[in-house]
C-alpha cells in the first residue's frame, strides 16, 4: 500500500489502483484526480521538484508538484517493479523483480568523491 507524499502546498495520495490525487494542505480541496497505471504497491518519493510514482508494471511518472498533473515524464523499466524508490547524492535507485536500476549522473570512485 503506497504511503501518501506531502510536497510544497500539497498533499499527494495514489490508491493502489493508481487514482492519484492531489490535495491543497491548507484545506483538503482536492486539486485533481488523475489515474498513472494501472496498480501501484510502492510509495512515492520527491528529489529535485519533482515527484516520482512508480506503478507494478515498472512505469515510473514523473510528476512536477502544482494544482494541475503535469507529467514530465514516463519511463519504463519493461518489468514489474513493487519497491519503493530510493533516492540519494542525485540518483535514483528502482528495484525490479530480477534487478537493481541506478539512474543518476556515474559518480567518482571510493575516495574520488
Amino acid at each position: 500500500m503506497p504511503s501518501p507524499i506531502a510536497f510544497g502546498s500539497y498533499f499527494y495520495v495514489i490508491s493502489d489502483l493508481g487514482f492519484l490525487s492531489c490535495f491543497e494542505a491548507k484545506t483538503g480541496k482536492r486539486q485533481y484526480m488523475e489515474q498513472l497505471g494501472r496498480h501501484h504497491s510502492a510509495s512515492p518519493v520527491s528529489a529535485n521538484g519533482l515527484l516520482y510514482f512508480v506503478d507494478d508494471d515498472g512505469h515510473t511518472f514523473v510528476i512536477k508538484g502544482g494544482p494541475k498533473c503535469d507529467i514530465v515524464a514516463k519511463n519504463s523499466l519493461g518489468e514489474e517493479c513493487y519497491g519503493s524508490p530510493a533516492i540519494s547524492r542525485g540518483q535514483i535507485f528502482l528495484r525490479s523483480l530480477n534487478h537493481l536500476y541506478c539512474i543518476g549522473k556515474k559518480k567518482g570512485t571510493a575516495g574520488k568523491n
